[in-house]
């Protein structure tokens, strides 16, 4: 019998305020919510550390050139673009500076809940140009 993979990354949110897991290249992200634990593994063949930035309510992952991430959220696994499509390999240049030279910096976009959404027709787009 094997045993199961050890995650590459463990965080429990022990705040009162959820906090986001931002995970790079892909741009996506999943909330934290105040008692639950996120599992980040590594998929593939990349042996380069997960390149982390954090804050009080933002954790971002930048993958390595490669790889794939499966996030879990107490145990249960989330739907996301990381675990299917890896990574771009960027050569010598890190995810991070990658996103940085792509972007101008690293993103910053507030949390999906707090954009309200925003319901224009095609065409009314197309009568605003």
């Amino acid at each position: 019998m094997t045993s199961a993979p050890a995650p590459d990354l463990v965080r429990r949110n022990d705040g009162r305020a959820s906090f986001f897991l931002w995970i790079e290249p892909w741009a996506e992200e999943f909330e934290v919510r105040p008692g639950v634990e996120v599992q980040v593994f590594r998929l593939g063949d990349s042996s380069a550390p997960l390149d982390l930035e954090e804050s009080t309510d933002l954790l971002t992952i930048f993958a390595p050139g490669g790889s794939k991430l499966e996030v879990r959220l107490d145990g249960d696994l989330q739907n996301s673009i990381a675990a299917r499509v890896p990574a771009l390999d960027t050569g010598q240049m890190s995810t991070r500076d990658f996103v940085g030279v792509v972007f101008g910096d690293v993103p910053v976009a507030p949390p999906v809940s707090a954009v309200p959404a925003k319901k224009t027709s095609w065409l009314g787009r197309l009568i605003k140009r």
